[in-house]
């Protein structure tokens, strides 16, 4: 009897035993679905990751220089926000921010690439091809009411800065989630954006469709926030996150929604995309403390230390990917990559670089393009 009490317990603890574990697998995977938490995934100790990139080559110590005088070109008198480069045209919002037009670079000619919108558009993030962007719209509802706005949000609160798909043929729009916070389309004009879920959550979605919101998948939640969004092919975004444990720069997939670790941002942050998604510019913070310009290879994981120290205004890649454009006190310096040279512009005094608006340099074959306080200029290199 005494054996058979015994055997009694065993088993009795053989079931207790196995039925904690189905519950903690339950909850894990219920916990982890579609969910990952930056400081769970299977990332290098911090002390490893500090040792990226692997190499870093600084052939900028061998440029050749050259100076050349500043002639800039007022463009048509032209004022301009947001513009955006295809297929030799440029596209820009203009009128009060209210209406978008397109420039011609081979005759100089303007004509208007929308109806006026009775909204006033803050913001624009353009498709590749300026078939579509995502317009960014004040909430004003007493303006937006009186002339009778289709982009007036009844849900959202006065003034509060609203996004909205608009496609420039179909004069279609729908809006976005108010509390997405950066956008990037693919090629193939797909759109993802972050959206800022809670002070301590955020979330990569894509848009299924170019009709309707409410086709947004969530791909990925992170407990941290993103800075930087952009795709490198259809499948693949590369991601940064400055806030986590482990914050770095990161490629998602799409397919698998799983997340790889490229780099660590408090080594490599700042990134500007190249136009064929093969290499980025970045800011890399040095062993003395300095802050220096890199080019960052995709491929082969290696680091161009262009040496140029910050502060920086702006930087532009040239869209053959040849060329990079860098505003710096009060001067345009254009390096072209293979073989290092450089040239050097000093901007006249009347068009301070402080003054010229972030992220409005168009660097085009020999032509750097740039908006100064709402005016277009060109510099011909």
């Amino acid at each position: 009897m005494r054996d058979l009490n015994k055997l009694y317990i065993f088993y009795g603890a053989m079931s207790v035993g196995i039925l904690t574990v189905i519950v903690l697998t339950v909850f894990y995977l219920f916990n982890n679905t579609n969910h990952i938490n930056i400081n769970k995934l299977n990332l290098p100790a911090p002390n490893q990751i500090s040792n990226t990139p692997i190499q870093i080559n600084n052939n900028a110590t061998n440029y050749t220089r050259a100076q050349i005088q500043a002639n800039p070109d007022l463009l048509n008198g032209m004022t301009a926000f947001s513009d955006h480069y295809y297929q030799n045209n440029i596209y820009y919002l203009s009128d009060g921010r209210n209406r978008f037009y397109e420039y011609s670079i081979d005759d100089k000619g303007v004509t208007p690439y929308s109806d006026p919108l009775a909204a006033t558009i803050q913001g624009v993030f353009w498709s590749p091809n300026a078939r579509s962007a995502v317009i960014q719209i004040l909430n004003n509802k007493y303006q937006l009411n009186r002339v009778s706005s289709p982009f007036l949000s009844l849900r959202d609160a006065d003034d509060t800065l609203t996004n909205w798909y608009y496609n420039f043929a179909s004069k279609t729009y729908f809006q976005l989630p108010t509390n997405a916070i950066d956008f990037s389309f693919s090629d193939a004009n797909k759109l993802a954006f972050i959206t800022k879920d809670s002070s301590t959550l955020s979330s990569l979605n894509v848009l299924q469709n170019s009709q309707s919101a409410n086709s947004a998948q969530k791909i990925l939640s992170f407990k941290s926030s993103q800075d930087t969004l952009s795709f490198l092919d259809e499948d693949h975004i590369l991601l940064t996150d400055s806030t986590g444990n482990n914050p770095g720069i990161f490629i998602i997939d799409l397919k698998t929604k799983s997340s790889t670790l490229l780099a660590n941002t408090n080594q490599l942050y700042g990134i500007r995309m190249s136009p064929n998604k093969q290499q980025f510019l970045g800011l890399l913070k040095t062993s003395d403390g300095y802050t220096s310009l890199v080019i960052y290879n995709l491929n082969s994981k290696l680091i161009e230390d262009l040496q140029i120290q910050c502060p920086l205004e702006d930087t532009a890649w040239e869209q053959n990917n040849a060329s990079i454009v860098v505003l710096k006190n009060n001067s345009l310096e254009k390096i072209t990559l293979n073989p290092l040279t450089t040239m050097s512009v000093a901007l006249p005094s009347d068009l301070v670089s402080t003054n010229i608006l972030a992220n409005s340099l168009l660097a085009i074959s020999n032509n750097v393009f740039f908006i100064n306080e709402n005016l277009f200029y060109r510099v011909t290199f």
